[in-house]
């Protein structure tokens, strides 16, 4: 089938593995399916070598209108990778604008990173990497490429279950910080190993005016401490994440966030709606410094806020009920306590 003029052709969850990408890829470099902007193989057991065929069939010039190319949670890994590479700095794949390789096992993009620097997939917005085994080593590689005016158009990246830690964190700053990924508005970290110093490698850039664009940030289950609050909360106070309308940082080993809460009483995070602290370790004390900085107007236009699974008290919960009988909060939708000591 040609398909001449198909442009969508959405084939997840099935079993087609490498196989049947094969024959599709030789079909395609036949002239099938030319039209194509969108071809999504989510979940099939693909590996290597479907990726490496599929490659090698945009790089002869099939798929040239292709905008979305999801191969999440297959097999790929870094020969799959390093194919697609090779076709898209011999200019496939030019018109793409969302890449989704999450879930799969790719530890390593540096292969990837060195053809988007010299000027490949300009028109990415979307880039999936999420739930793979990528080191520091391969975000830092990533992150190079970045500051070096790759990826431009990048609005939305997902990192989360990775295997990199502070030096991945910090590399990634060290590109925004050089004025990489500038339209970012969406970065998920989240499920990596990254402490208070990456965080504040990436609060440092964010108060010198980096990711200025940023709307929803999450850094949930790793391992930040309220150090790596205070961080954040001098980054805000700075001006720094002004555009934030999500903040996740629960799973993490955090105790305190008056650091917080006494930069938000100042008018940092005024576009916040969501913050989710949950799973931490915060108690009381860190309730009554939250409270009182709402009381006095801070986190106004706040519709969530998601703080089960703390050590929040009583005394904790008394203060926030205070500081809503004093006009705080007006906009909440949503408060969640489970799981506390109330």
């Amino acid at each position: 089938v040609k398909g001449a003029h198909l442009k969508e052709l959405q084939l997840s969850w099935n079993k087609i593995g490498d196989g049947g990408v094969i024959s599709l890829a030789e079909a395609c470099a036949e002239g099938a399916l030319a039209s194509l902007t969108v071809l999504s193989l989510y979940i099939n057991k693909i590996g290597d070598a479907g990726c490496i065929a599929l490659a090698d069939a945009c790089a002869k010039g099939a798929l040239a209108n292709l905008q979305t190319l999801d191969l999440g949670y297959n097999a790929v890994g870094n020969a799959g990778v390093t194919a697609l590479a090779e076709a898209c700095a011999k200019g496939a794949l030019a018109s793409l604008t969302v890449l989704n390789l999450s879930g799969n096992k790719i530890t390593d993009v540096s292969s990837l990173a060195d053809p988007c620097a010299k000027g490949a997939l300009t028109s990415l917005t979307a880039l999936g990497l999420d739930n793979n085994k990528i080191t520091d080593v391969g975000v830092k590689s990533l992150a190079e490429a970045c500051a070096k005016g790759a990826l431009t158009k990048l609005e939305t990246l997902y990192l989360f279950q990775n295997r990199f830690g502070d030096a991945g964190c910090t590399a990634l700053a060290d590109a925004c910080a050089k004025g990489g990924l500038t339209k970012l508005e969406q970065l998920y970290l989240h499920q990596n190993q990254i402490t208070h110093a990456g965080v504040k490698s990436f609060a440092d850039a964010c108060a010198k005016g980096a990711l200025a664009k940023l709307e929803k940030l999450s850094l949930s289950n790793n391992r930040i401490t309220d150090a790596g609050v205070t961080s954040l909360a001098e980054a805000c106070a700075k001006g720094g994440l002004a555009s934030l309308t999500v903040l996740n940082i629960g799973g993490n080993e955090i105790t305190d966030v008056s650091s917080l809460a006494d930069a938000c009483a100042k008018g940092a995070l005024t576009s916040l709606t969501i913050l989710i602290l949950q799973v931490n370790k915060i108690g009381d004390v860190g309730m009554k410094s939250l409270a009182e900085a709402c009381a006095k107007g801070a986190l106004a236009s706040l519709t969530f806020l998601i703080l089960d699974s703390n050590m929040i008290g009583d005394y904790g919960v008394t203060a926030l009920a205070d500081a809503c009988a004093k006009g705080a909060l007006t906009k909440l939708e949503s408060l969640i306590l489970n799981n506390n000591n109330i």
